[in-house]
């Protein structure tokens, strides 16, 4: 319903446009003009109330569609609060399975630690019984587990347990079998073979046979020598009639690694196990040993004096023949002790040749001391150098003990304790060096006493040579002096 002012507010704009937009007449009359205007304002009210209808018909459904809206955005924040407790739920299981991982990374790296520990084992097996990869086509599979880097898979850990049951099978089997085996000339041949269970495998020919070894690239070897014509005789026996007694090595190739392994590879991988400080104290070892042979090489050369040619010296030295006795020294330059009274005679002359006044002559125990010093020097040349080099050697070997402890306990840090292979390194190092570094000091010390003990005898000589001599030139001295005062 429309209010009254509405209604009059109404009527008047639509006589003012009656009035505006309808040309006068002169002889219009009002009742016409009343009806025309009530036609106009129920036009209007027709308008009016179609607008406003129009409006309310808007506005409810603005009101619906409003309370639609609240009604789903009420929905969506209670999907949103429905969300985050799911999301708070997944982000604890999160939580929880990270934990669960990180326990499980740890349970596999210990689990790898110990497959690379049995890896070691299940490859000695293939060593132990090298026909194992004729059996069951491991050959691929000791080939990769021979590899550094390599990680075992389940496939490879089945593949283990079927060879753990071929060897098992093998270890009660004697068989012969056809091997491709090396011979001495190096040509590979098939052989015919009789493989006793996992111990050994006989290499038979007309005329010996032999044990067969494994080499280089999983290849079979002839042993160097044909084995006793007993033993020879019983391994032919037991194929001829098909079974008998046949000879075993129980110690798994121990024994015959003992018996062919060559020496000098031993010594080679005694000596690379030590590690680098093993260079410097070899380096010890080769000066010390050089010194040694220049020592006595030297010493064998110094001669003493004998009664012959010391009385002529004391004679040459009592009548003053300076000269005579400076000859017979020099013709004797193999004893240190002619040395030493060759060259005290000969300062002492030139003393006097250059002093004809006779003064200012140095004391006899002044040139005897110059001469033994010099002498002395001599014959002990490169002793303190032997006695440096057998205190540096143990020190070197303890520092490559500390290596070596080093190294082991960087290897336990990162691959633990399961697999006692991977500490052998730093081991070795360890004791190695200070075997060498003791190997070196103990053989120098006894040495060095040696040499100074024989250098002690040759000064020993000298010195009660010089003496006598230096006893004589003093009584010379004096009377020289008592003629010189006449």
């Amino acid at each position: 319903m429309i209010s009254q002012p509405l209604k009059f507010s109404v009527l008047c704009l639509l006589i003012l446009s009656v009035m505006q937009g309808t040309p006068r007449a002169e002889g219009l009359s009002w009742r016409t003009l009343s009806k025309e205007v009530e036609k106009e304002i129920t036009l209007s009210e027709e308008r009016t109330s179609r607008v406003f209808g129009q409006i309310e018909k808007e506005r409810s459904a603005l009101l619906e569609e409003i309370a639609t809206l609240e009604k789903r955005a009420g929905a969506l924040r209670s999907e949103v609060e429905g969300l985050k407790s799911e999301f708070e739920a997944l982000r604890k299981n999160e939580e929880e399975f990270r934990k669960d991982l990180s326990e499980q990374q740890g349970e596999v790296a210990e689990i790898h630690r110990q497959i690379l520990s049995w890896q070691d084992d299940f490859a000695g097996l293939f060593d132990r019984n090298p026909l194992v990869m004729y059996h069951g086509g491991l050959k691929d599979l000791r080939d990769r587990l021979n590899e550094p880097d390599y990680v075992v898979t389940m496939e490879d850990i089945r593949s283990l347990a079927e060879a753990l049951f071929t060897e098992i099978t093998l270890g009660g089997l004697v068989e012969k079998v056809e091997l491709p085996i090396y011979g001495d000339d190096g040509q590979e041949r098939n052989v015919t073979a009789l493989r006793v269970g996992t111990f050994c495998i006989f290499a038979l020919s007309s005329d010996d046979v032999r044990l067969v070894r494994l080499g280089p690239g999983n290849s079979f070897l002839l042993s160097g020598y044909p084995l006793p014509a007993e033993i020879s005789r019983t391994v032919k026996n037991f194929l001829d009639k098909n079974g008998g007694p046949v000879p075993v090595d129980i110690t798994g190739k121990k024994a015959y690694e003992n018996v062919y392994e060559a020496t000098g590879n031993r010594l080679v991988e005694w000596f690379k196990s030590g590690g680098v400080v093993m260079w410097p104290l070899l380096l010890i070892a080769l000066i010390c040993a050089s010194i040694f042979i220049e020592r006595v090489w030297f010493y064998r050369k110094q001669k003493p004096l004998g009664e012959e040619a010391w009385t002529r010296i004391m004679d040459a030295v009592r009548s003053g023949k300076w000269d005579r006795c400076y000859e017979i020294c020099k013709g004797l330059g193999f004893s240190p002790a002619a040395r030493i009274v060759g060259n005290i005679v000969s300062a002492y002359s030139a003393y006097f040749l250059s002093n004809p006044t006779r003064a200012e002559v140095p004391r006899v125990e002044d040139i005897v001391d110059e001469a033994l010093f010099k002498e002395t020097g001599r014959l002990n040349r490169f002793l303190s150098t032997l006695t440096t080099m057998a205190s540096v050697a143990p020190l070197l070997g303890l520092l490559g003990t500390v290596c070596g402890i080093i190294e082991t306990f960087q290897v336990i840090t990162v691959v633990g304790t399961g697999n006692p292979r991977y500490l052998s390194a730093g081991i070795s190092e360890a004791l190695v060096t200070t075997q060498f570094g003791l190997m070196i000091a103990v053989p120098v010390i006894v040495a060095h006493h040696f040499l100074e003990r024989w250098a002690d005898r040759l000064t020993t000589e000298a010195e009660e040579k010089s003496s006598q001599v230096c006893g004589i030139l003093t009584e010379w001295e004096q009377r020289e002096k008592g003629s010189w005062a006449k």
